[in-house]
């Protein structure tokens, strides 16, 4: 599509669902907008045009975009001019939604970002567009962003898709195959981001330990992560999210260990711990290969934050299969957990899978698991009352409290430490902080000066 012209003075309000990928999709359909001429406003009920950036990577995400795209529609009757539905969710199921939301006046795939002023004037017209374009997008040369997140804290797609071809995984038919981005357009990212002040960069994709394998680039994450800790310097943090677990080598490990900029944060989505079980899910990990893992990074620093992702209720898990994941939940003690029960997503091999547990006992495991994770948890920040650390303050609730992060939380999915102190702090500037209380995800002090 063509870039569109003549769109000053329509307001537009974009409503951001689904993980930081998505944010960042949502963060260049905002800078093509507003170069537009169009003028992004918070309040959706105060715009001429709503987007809603879906996510459909599971069922409640589904759900959630739906009902989300039809509140807005309800807005139609307080002078909203036209709704149009992007992101995963018309990637997921292209044309035949259209068909299904007679609601909605326009569909915009990730692919097709770069013709979204042309989308939404096409709507604006009356003539409900369906922009699929191909799967997954980068930016282009030139492509304006505009940061939706606070300015100290900035994601970084490095790459998009997904080639894993895990069975219960929806991600390689809504983003197409990996896909990475050039070193030097990341660096170019990375550069406009700390030139408007970021403390934080934050590297996403949906598996960002397989970067650079489809260009041939030699060293692949850890090339690039040598070259951006040079760039970002040690007084600021570079985080290093969604990193699967087979393919953490040894050069990985040493280099997020080493290079100053690299917080000592490992996001691992194991999603399970029988080797049963995960074969059954595509992937080549084990009990056995995974306490491994963990022991090799906390040995290397014990203090080192692991956030784990796990799925309870895959089909034909037994009662043993079970109590091995819950052993090794309880070993790990993972300083933060995603849990999710299986959802049977059309179109994915494990949806076809014999074996399918019942609702209540697979809600049963799920409870059961959440009480062993989130003790586990406990145990694990424990361990820092009385500890010094650094934090990033993010808020000001007011008087002398404030709520920022450690290294141990990514921004929006972890924990907080909520901080006391005595002189006033800026956001988005590091203080150093002592541990006095400790909860499942969340740490207490106070600013160590005060």
């Amino acid at each position: 599509m063509h870039e569109q012209k003549g769109l000053g003075g329509v307001r537009v309000a974009v409503i951001r669902l689904g993980c930081p990928k998505n944010d960042v999709d949502a963060e260049y359909m905002v800078g093509l907008l507003e170069r537009a001429g169009c003028e992004v406003v918070e309040e959706p009920a105060a715009a001429d045009v709503v987007i809603v950036n879906t996510c459909s990577f599971i069922r409640p995400a589904c759900d959630e975009a739906i009902e989300t795209l039809l509140e807005a529609a309800d807005l139609k009757a307080q002078g909203v001019r036209a709704v149009l539905c992007a992101g995963c969710l018309p990637a997921r199921y292209g044309s035949e939604l259209a068909a299904e939301l007679a609601e909605i006046d326009g569909f915009l795939a990730p692919g097709a970002i770069e013709g979204v002023a042309e989308v939404v004037a096409a709507a604006l017209r009356g003539e409900r567009p369906v922009a699929l374009g191909r799967r997954g997008t980068f930016p282009q040369a030139g492509w304006p962003r505009r940061n939706l997140d606070p300015p100290w804290r900035v994601n970084i797609k490095i790459a998009d898709g997904c080639s894993h071809g895990c069975t219960f995984c929806t991600i390689p038919f809504i983003r197409g195959r990996y896909q990475s981005q050039p070193v030097e357009a990341l660096m170019g990212e990375v550069e406009a981001a700390l030139s408007t002040g970021a403390t934080e960069i934050c590297l996403i994709a949906q598996d960002t330990s397989s970067y650079g394998v489809d260009l041939g680039l030699q060293g692949g994450l850890v090339a690039l992560l040598e070259k951006l800790s040079q760039l970002i310097g040690p007084h600021r943090w570079l985080r290093v999210q969604y990193l699967h677990p087979d393919r953490l080598t040894a050069d990985l490990l040493a280099a997020m260990f080493d290079l100053p900029a690299v917080v000592p944060y490992f996001d691992l989505p194991f999603q399970h711990a029988s080797e049963r079980v995960l074969a059954a899910m595509g992937r080549r990990g084990s009990r056995k290969a995974y306490s491994r893992l963990v022991e090799t990074i906390r040995r290397r620093n014990p203090d080192a934050a692991i956030r784990a992702t796990f799925i309870v209720g895959f089909p034909g898990e037994t009662q043993n299969d079970f109590h091995e994941l819950l052993g090794f939940v309880a070993d790990v003690e993972a300083d933060h957990v995603a849990l999710f029960p299986f959802y049977a997503e059309e179109g994915t091999r494990a949806a076809r899978l014999p074996g399918r547990l019942p609702e209540p006992e697979v809600r049963r495991r799920l409870e059961e698991l959440t009480d062993t994770a989130h003790s586990a948890a406990h145990r694990r920040a424990e361990r820092f009352v009385g500890r010094r650390l650094r934090v990033l303050v993010e808020e000001h609730p007011g008087g002398g409290q404030y709520v920022g992060r450690t290294f141990r939380d990514a921004p929006q999915v972890d924990g907080a430490f909520y901080l006391l102190a005595r002189r006033r702090l800026a956001p988005g500037r590091f203080v150093d902080a002592v541990v006095t209380g400790a909860e499942v995800s969340d740490l207490f002090g106070r600013e160590e000066s005060a």
